[in-house]
C-alpha cells in the first residue's frame, strides 16, 4: 500500500494502464520475491493520499481504482505502507510554496497515518504492519541543475520531510507497527549527490519520474524492510 514512492513510476517495467504507474521492480515486488511469498497484492498508486486507503482513487488515466484497504484480508500476514507525502500537496507545490501548507498539516498527516495503521491492524489482526518512511530527498547544502531551488527553499523542503518522517515514526510507535526509517541508509544519496537515489527535475527515461526514486533506492528499501522483519 502506498503512494508513488512505493509504486515506483517509470522504473522498468512500469504498468501504465490504470494510471497508478506501479513498477514490477518497486520495493513491495522486490520484497515479495525475497521473502518467497505465495500470494502478493500491490495496491500502491501514484498520487495516492491517506484518504485513498479507504476510498477509491481517480488516477491521471481517468481510471477509478479501489480503496487500497480492499487488498487487506483477515488472513493477510504482512502489510507495508508508505503514504502521507501527497496530503495537503506536501510533496508537490507545498515543498516550494510552504506558505500554502496549513500550520498543523504535518501533525494532521501523522494522525491520519496512525488511523490508517489502526485500520489495517483491525482488518488483519495477525499481520506484521510496516510503515515505510521517505528517503533523504534533498541535502539543503547541495545545489545542482537537477534541483533548481535557492538554499532557503531547499532548507524548507528538507525540514518538511524531517517533520513528516518524525510524525510517521510516532504513528508507528503509537500503534505498535514497525517503522522503517530510510533517512540513515539514504543519507548522502540526495538528488544532487554523486550517487543519487532520487531523480531530479527531468524525466530519467527508463529510470524514474521527476523527483521520484530510482531502482537503486527501491532495492535498498526492500533490504531495509527485510532486515526490520528479522526472522
Amino acid at each position: 500500500m502506498g503512494d508513488s514512492y512505493t509504486a515506483g513510476p517509470l522504473i522498468p517495467i512500469t504498468e501504465a494502464t490504470t494510471g497508478c504507474f506501479r513498477s514490477d521492480s518497486n520495493y513491495p515486488s522486490l520484497l515479495a520475491t525475497a521473502l518467497k511469498v505465495k500470494h502478493f497484492t500491490d495496491a500502491s498508486c501514484s498520487a495516492a493520499e491517506t484518504r485513498h486507503v479507504t476510498e477509491a482513487q481517480v488516477t491521471v488515466a481517468d481510471t477509478k481504482v479501489r480503496a487500497q484497504i480492499d487488498a487487506v484480508r483477515r488472513g493477510t500476514d504482512l502489510v507495508t505502507i508508505g503514504i502521507g507525502g501527497n496530503d495537503f500537496g506536501l510533496f508537490g507545490q507545498g515543498l516550494v510554496n510552504i506558505g500554502e501548507i496549513p500550520p498543523d498539516a504535518v501533525r494532521t498527516i501523522g494522525s491520519r497515518i496512525e488511523a490508517v495503521l489502526g485500520l489495517v491492524q483491525r482488518r488483519a489482526p495477525q499481520a506484521k504492519v510496516v510503515l515505510v518512511g521517505y528517503p533523504q530527498i534533498i541535502d539543503p547544502a547541495q545545489s545542482c541543475r537537477a534541483l533548481p531551488f535557492p538554499r532557503d527553499v531547499r532548507e524548507r523542503m528538507a525540514s518538511l520531510q524531517r517533520r513528516l518522517n518524525t510524525v510517521m515514526a510516532a504513528a508507528a510507535t503509537a500503534t505498535g507497527a514497525i517503522f522503517v526509517d530510510l533517512v540513515p541508509v539514504s543519507a548522502g544519496h540526495g538528488i544532487c549527490s554523486k550517487r543519487p537515489w532520487v531523480n531530479g527535475q527531468d524525466v530519467a527515461r527508463g529510470g524514474a519520474a521527476p523527483y521520484h526514486p530510482f531502482g537503486v533506492e527501491m532495492r535498498a528499501v526492500a533490504r531495509e524492510i527485510e532486515l526490520a522483519l528479522g526472522s
